[in-house]
C-alpha cells in the first residue's frame, strides 16, 4: 500500500466528504482504488443492498407514513448515490429513530444517523436506490412558490388501491409520529391532530382511519391548512390497533400543530 503524505490524505478525505466516487478521486489523484479505500473507508456510504420483503406489512406502511411526513430525497448523480433521509426531534424523537433503524436493519439496510445539536436534529439515512424506486412509487409531488423559491411538496398518495389493512395501519402510525400531534384536553383526555395544506391526503388520511371506524373531524383553518382531529373515542382503541411510539406531553394543555411537512 501506498503511503500518502498529510496533504494527499486531506484532499482525498475533502473529495470524499464533497460526494465523489473512488472512481473520480482515483483519476483526478492517480491514487490506486485499493490505497483510497484503506483511507477512507470509514467515510464511504455504500447504497444498501435492501431486501423490501424481509419486512412487515405494518413496517413498510410505517416507512411510508414516516417518509411521507417527515423524509426528503437527496440524490447524488454524481456517484449515483441515493439517499433517503428522515429528520427528527433530537430529544423528542429517539424511540422513533430506534425503531426506524431497526426496520432497516431488518431489512439488511445500513442507516446512519447524522446529528446536528445547535438545531435540535437527528436524521436517519439510508443509501438504497431500491428504496427511492420504491416510496417514489407511491408519491405526488406539486411545485410550490416559497418567496423566491419553487419547492417540490409531497402532496398526496397514489398506487394506494392495493394496500392491505396492515399496510394501512403502519402508514398511520408513521403519519402521526411524523406530521402528528398528541396533546391532552383541560379534561385530561388525549387527542391526536394531522396537519396537511392537501386536501386531496386529507381524504385520504380520513379513508384509512374510516377503515377502522375511528371517529374524526376535518377542518380548514385560515392558513389553508386541513386539520384531521380523531376523537378522544377512538384514542385508545388507536394505542392498540396503531404502532404509534408518539406520546402526549405531560402538560394538560397543548396547542394544535403548526403546517405539516405535507
Amino acid at each position: 500500500m501506498n503511503r500518502l503524505t498529510e496533504s494527499e490524505k486531506e484532499k482525498i478525505l475533502n473529495f470524499a466528504k464533497g460526494g465523489k466516487s473512488l472512481n473520480k478521486i482515483s483519476f483526478e489523484t492517480s491514487i490506486p482504488k485499493t490505497t483510497l479505500y484503506y483511507h477512507l473507508k470509514n467515510h464511504i456510504r455504500k447504497n444498501s443492498q435492501l431486501e423490501l420483503k424481509k419486512a412487515s406489512e405494518i413496517e413498510i406502511g410505517y416507512i411510508l407514513g414516516l417518509f411521507f411526513g417527515d423524509g426528503h430525497f437527496d440524490i447524488r448523480k454524481n456517484n449515483y448515490s441515493y439517499r433517503i433521509v428522515f429528520s427528527f426531534d433530537l430529544r423528542r424523537d429517539k424511540k422513533i429513530v430506534k425503531k426506524l433503524i431497526q426496520i432497516f436493519k431488518t431489512m439488511k439496510g445500513k442507516p446512519y444517523i447524522v446529528t446536528f445539536s445547535s438545531r435540535n436534529t437527528v436524521r436517519v439515512i439510508c443509501i438504497s436506490k431500491k428504496l427511492f424506486l420504491f416510496l417514489k412509487n407511491f408519491l405526488v409531488y406539486k411545485k410550490l412558490q416559497r418567496g423566491k423559491a419553487i419547492i417540490n411538496k409531497k402532496f398526496y398518495l397514489k398506487n394506494i388501491d392495493n394496500w392491505n389493512k396492515d399496510r394501512i395501519r403502519g402508514f398511520i402510525a408513521g403519519i402521526i409520529d411524523s406530521d402528528g400531534h398528541i396533546g391532552r384536553t383541560k379534561y385530561n383526555s388525549e387527542f391526536i391532530t394531522i396537519a396537511t395544506f392537501s386536501k386531496k391526503f386529507a381524504q385520504q388520511i380520513i379513508y384509512f382511519l374510516e377503515i377502522f371506524g375511528f371517529l374524526n373531524s376535518v377542518s380548514l383553518d385560515s392558513q389553508n391548512i386541513y386539520r384531521i382531529r380523531i376523537s378522544t373515542k377512538s384514542f385508545e382503541r388507536i394505542l392498540q390497533l396503531i404502532p404509534i411510539m408518539k406520546r402526549a406531553s405531560r402538560s394538560m394543555v397543548r396547542s394544535l400543530p403548526s403546517q405539516g411537512r405535507g
